[in-house]
């Protein structure tokens, strides 16, 4: 078979997003009661802003003001940096077929085109899915990966340690999905599979969707959050109720054995069957509310200094960009790592402006982005004990299974009302 040259593959050119509206979105704390716009001007550190802050709030019997205004809407602010990389990441998830690789940065932002590897290595999809699986010599060449690593980062000019590969050969090598093209198909299928466990017969998406209740969360943070607990379950599981991780947690949202232990115990319950979604989904309701809870308690400071600093006070915006995503990467990180996490951002960049050049930026960041380049930063500089790669690209893996089973249940619509 003949082999596509190298220099085939579609290279986006390097982004330089330039300024983008900021609408209201200001640095420093106008109109603040407690006057942190001030100190931030002062040049006060992030820890000395919060005790002053904190001996403010004693000293005038109030609490940080926080704005819980139930009217208020987010503001659609400008994410660039995470939308290329969900795009890629709803790519790998819902388009990226068996016989394609993914080439993206290091902040997991897509800087090629889908690319064939049939045509580039000549091997078969059979022969890709058996030398993926496989390692040493029987993985894929490894000089065909660094000849498009090398070529990738001559074009982009960046190192070829910042570029990673995204392929789907692990999700589709089993026999039952010999016949399916992408990941979103096969975990579409197990999603809306009957569930023996159910009396109904119902599946787990409709499961999901229909007995999902929340009862410690705001009805904004519920209506951010009850979308992704989709994405939640695909990047958990992928729809397997059979499936056991090597920590020991199981079912489709993967929980542990000693937080069903304590939910029985709590509600003085004789017997959860943890493979039993209809068992499991409270359980994992409300060990996300407790971690909400938590986060809301353990943070109140540094959420309301981020809401005043990076979304210029307006609440629904930093629960909708900052804490429905602290809450899904909880979920997976623990919720007193996440909590490190913050505070570990705030002490090294606390003022938008010196997050300007942080993810390659040329503005300080805004929406999704301010989030991400906290988690990514994090990693990169291991700035919180046992808080790495898996945890920081969690979230956006989360959000792109949501929006590829979103983009997957449109496609079927079309075919079905085109059929009609």
């Amino acid at each position: 078979m003949e082999k596509t040259p190298i220099s085939n593959i579609k290279v986006e050119k390097r982004y330089n997003p330039g300024k983008w509206a900021q609408g209201t979105m200001k640095a420093g704390l106008i109109g603040s009661t407690l006057a942190l716009g001030a100190m931030a001007k002062e040049g006060y550190s992030y820890t000395e802003k919060l005790d002053r802050t904190e001996e403010s709030a004693k000293d005038t019997n109030e609490r940080v003001e926080r704005i819980d205004d139930a009217e208020m809407i987010a503001e659609e602010l400008p994410s660039p940096v995470f939308e290329k990389v969900l795009a890629a990441r709803t790519i790998e998830a819902g388009e990226l077929r068996r016989d394609q690789v993914l080439f993206v940065d290091s902040l997991g932002r897509q800087i090629t085109e889908p690319f064939n590897l049939t045509e580039s290595v000549g091997l078969s999809p059979e022969e890709m899915t058996w030398r993926f699986e496989g390692a040493g010599p029987k993985g894929i060449p490894g000089a065909w990966i660094k000849e498009q690593e090398a070529y990738i980062g001559k074009q982009l000019d960046i190192p070829t340690s910042d570029i990673n590969m995204l392929h789907v050969y692990q999700d589709l090598s089993s026999t039952r999905a010999e016949h399916m093209n992408s990941k979103v198909e096969l975990v579409y299928d197990n999603a809306t599979t009957p569930l023996e466990t159910d009396p109904q017969g119902r599946d787990a998406l409709s499961i999901i969707r229909l007995e999902t209740n929340f009862t410690q969360l705001t009805p904004r943070v519920e209506e951010e959050f009850t979308p992704y607990l989709i994405g939640l379950a695909a990047e958990e599981s992928r729809f397997d109720a059979n499936k056991t991780s090597k920590a020991g947690a199981v079912g489709l949202l993967q929980t542990m054995p000693r937080t069903f232990e304590g939910y029985i115990k709590e509600h003085n319950l004789p017997h959860l069957d943890p493979r039993n979604l209809l068992d499991q989904l409270p359980v994992g309701v409300q060990h996300i509310e407790t971690s909400y809870t938590k986060l809301a308690e353990d943070l109140d400071l540094e959420l309301a200094y981020i809401t005043k600093v990076y979304f210029d006070g307006n609440t629904a915006s930093m629960e909708k960009y900052f804490l429905v995503p602290l809450m899904i990467n909880s979920y997976n990180a623990g919720q007193r790592r996440m909590t490190e996490v913050v505070r570990w951002f705030l002490e090294n960049y606390p003022e938008p402006e010196s997050t300007a050049e942080l993810v390659g930026q040329t503005e300080p960041l805004s929406g999704y982005d301010v989030f991400f380049a906290m988690i990514h930063q994090c990693a990169k500089e291991k700035g919180v004990e046992a808080y790495g790669p898996e945890a920081s690209t969690y979230v956006s893996k989360v959000m792109g299974w949501t929006q590829a089973f979103s983009d997957y249940e449109k496609k079927q619509q079309e075919v079905q009302m085109a059929s009609n």
